[in-house]
């Protein structure tokens, strides 16, 4: 009988909910800005098949926006590879919003191509500027975390657009299909 009033409560309560959470939605949407979402998806990928993530400047302003509360951040965790040649920086935080909190990680590392990599070879460690990989790796843990909290991971492409989205300003950062990164030239021309 108890869990029978639980479910009957959870299913009156479940379209509000779902109302709210649409809405919450759209409101981030509608305040994206050009660039605020990325595609990872290969080129061969079919538009309808393509997905967004929110990027990290966008998830810092919806937090803001939506008061996410963040706590138990660690100190950051730099972490080498077992040959010590590479090293990663970590961190951790709780994101909370309403009564849901949500563990997120966030690495960043001198094997990130981003980083590490240049001119058809991998950097030396002293070449490598290791603030900005720490600076990616804290930004990278609050975007996990608002992502994760409010749903934001994976939304399809053509969902964005049912939802008012330009997705002409989402910014791909595809790949071919060899897993080498599209150039700047392929794609304007797939745009």
């Amino acid at each position: 009988a108890d869990q029978m009033t639980a479910i009957t409560q959870i299913a009156n309560k479940i379209e509000g909910y779902g109302k709210a959470m649409d809405t919450i939605i759209n409101v981030v949407i509608k305040r994206s800005y050009e660039g605020d979402w990325v595609c990872h998806d290969k080129e061969s990928t079919p538009l309808e098949e393509r997905k967004a993530n929110i990027g990290a400047a966008a998830a810092e302003r919806i937090a803001a926006f939506l008061g996410i509360q963040e706590a138990n951040w660690t100190r950051g965790i730099k972490e080498w590879s077992d040959d010590e040649k590479h090293f990663t920086w970590i961190y951790e935080a709780d994101f909370t919003f309403g009564k849901r909190t949500i563990h997120a990680i966030g690495k960043a590392g001198t094997r990130d191509k981003f980083f590490g990599f240049a001119d058809g070879q991998w950097k030396a460690l002293e070449d490598v500027q290791e603030d900005h990989i720490r600076t990616a790796a804290f930004r990278a843990c609050r975007k996990e975390g608002v992502r994760q909290a409010l749903g934001l991971r994976s939304i399809p492409l053509l969902k964005l657009k049912e939802l008012g989205y330009d997705i002409n300003k989402i910014k791909l950062a595809g790949f071919k299909d060899t897993g080498k990164a599209l150039s700047a030239e392929q794609k304007k021309a797939d745009s």
